[in-house]
C-alpha cells in the first residue's frame, strides 16, 4: 500500500488546548489589591530554578515562576572572526525567542518585533554585570527560550540568563535579579501573570494618566539598577521624575543576603512640598513602582544564589570523582 511521505504523521482530529486551560473565576481585584489568583499585591509567585539542564552548553539554567517557564543556554567565549568586530573588550550576544506554543495565540517560527526588543533589553541588563575585559577579542552567546509565558517573561529571562552565565564560569560583578510590576492608576501588582496584565489594561479609566508595566533588573550586592523597562503611557514630566538619579539613590529596605546587613540608603534632602498636581501624583506612582520592583528583586536574589551554590557544589563533586578515578584509588 503506498504511503504519503509528505503528509505529517499527526492525528486527523484533535481538541483545542484552550479547553484544558484553568481559567480564573475572578479577575484581578485592583480596588482590593489582589491578583487574579488571590495573591496579595506584593506577593511573588513560587519560584523553581535549576542549573545544568543543557549538557552541550557551557552553562545553562531553567526557571519557573509558577506557569512562566524559561530556559537559557550559554556558549563561549568564542573568537570573533570579523575584523570590524575586533575589540579589546569582550562582546555579549543575547537572543530571546518565544516558543511557538508559549502563548495562547500561536507564535511564528521567525523572530518578530517583540523577540528582538526583548533580546536587546536582555543584553542591556546583563552587560553591566559581566567583566567583559576578561575575554578580549571573544564573544559570549546567550540563548533564551520562553517555553510558557504567563506574565513577567522578561524578568524571568533576566534572572535565568544571569545564573546561566555564572554557572558557565563567566566572571561577573554580581548576579542580576529581574522583577516586573503592573500598575493601573495608583494600584500596583508585583510579579503579574498574564491575567493580571490583561485586567490592568481592561480596567484602566480614561482619566488615569499612568498604566502599564515596569520591569527592573537589579544587582543587589552593588545596589545598582542594570535594566529599566516601562510599557504603557506616562507624560514627559513624569518620565523626568522617574529617571532622575537624585530622586532615589537606592531606596531598598530589604536586607542584602550577601552582606547580611541592611542596604544603606542616603536620605533625600528635604524640600518644600510643591503643589500636588496630577502629574506629581503620577510621578510618585511610577517612582514607588520602581521601588516595589527593586524590593521584589531583593526577594528573588536568595533563590538565584542558592541555585548557583548548588551548581558549584555539583561541579566540584563531579571534578572530585574524576580525579579519584584517575588516581591510584581507581577500581578495577
Amino acid at each position: 500500500m503506498p504511503v504519503d511521505t509528505k503528509r505529517l504523521p499527526v492525528p486527523e482530529s484533535s481538541q483545542s488546548p484552550y479547553a484544558f486551560i484553568e481559567e480564573h473565576k475572578n479577575a484581578a481585584n485592583y480596588s482590593g489589591g489582589e491578583h487574579c489568583d488571590g495573591r496579595p499585591a506584593e506577593e511573588l509567585r513560587p519560584i523553581f530554578m535549576e542549573t545544568g539542564v543543557v549538557n552541550e552548553a557551557k552553562g545553562s539554567a531553567y526557571i519557573e515562576l509558577q506557569h512562566t517557564k524559561v530556559i537559557c543556554a550559554v556558549y563561549g567565549p568564542r573568537e570573533v572572526t570579523r575584523r570590524e568586530d575586533f575589540s579589546m573588550m569582550g562582546q555579549l550576544m543575547c537572543e530571546l525567542k518565544f516558543a511557538t506554543f508559549s502563548c495562547r495565540k500561536r507564535r511564528g517560527h521567525q523572530p518578530d518585533k517583540r523577540d528582538s526588543e526583548y533580546s536587546l533589553l536582555l543584553q542591556n541588563a546583563l552587560e553591566p554585570a559581566i567583566m567583559l575585559d576578561k575575554f578580549p577579542k571573544a564573544r559570549m552567546d546567550v540563548f533564551v527560550i520562553v517555553l510558557q509565558d504567563d506574565g513577567s517573561a522578561l524578568a524571568a529571562a533576566i534572572s535565568c540568563a544571569s545564573v546561566a552565565l555564572a554557572s558557565a564560569g563567566v566572571e561577573m560583578y554580581d548576579l542580576v535579579a529581574g522583577c516586573s510590576l503592573t500598575l493601573s492608576g495608583d494600584v500596583k501588582l508585583l510579579d503579574p501573570s498574564t491575567e493580571d496584565e490583561y485586567t490592568s489594561e481592561k480596567q484602566t479609566d480614561a482619566s488615569d494618566t499612568s498604566y502599564g508595566a515596569v520591569t527592573v533588573g537589579l544587582m543587589p550586592s552593588l545596589k545598582q539598577i542594570s535594566a529599566l523597562s516601562q510599557e504603557g503611557e506616562m507624560t514627559l514630566d513624569t518620565a523626568n521624575q522617574v529617571i532622575q538619579p537624585s530622586a532615589t539613590p537606592c531606596i531598598v529596605t530589604a536586607f542584602c543576603p550577601v552582606l547580611s546587613c541592611p542596604v544603606l540608603s542616603r536620605p533625600v534632602p528635604s524640600r518644600p512640598a510643591p503643589h500636588r498636581t496630577a502629574q506629581h501624583r503620577t510621578g510618585n506612582c511610577h517612582l514607588s513602582a520602581i521601588q516595589a520592583c527593586m524590593a521584589g528583586c531583593q526577594r528573588i536574589y536568595p533563590v538565584l544564589q542558592k541555585s548557583l551554590e548548588k551548581s558549584v557544589k555539583a561541579r566540584q563533586q563531579k571534578q572530585g570523582d574524576r580525579g579519584w578515578q584517575g588516581g591510584s584509588g581507581r577500581r578495577n
